[in-house]
């Protein structure tokens, strides 16, 4: 479904951001 697709997409969007912001984070931090 349209909403399915939406949500996931979403959420791998939400989580993407959020792991390359830690990732950056921890760049900078070393």
């Amino acid at each position: 479904t349209v909403a399915r697709g939406h949500w996931s997409r979403d959420l791998a969007y939400v989580l993407g951001t959020a792991v390359s912001a830690e990732k950056r984070r921890q760049w900078e931090h070393e």
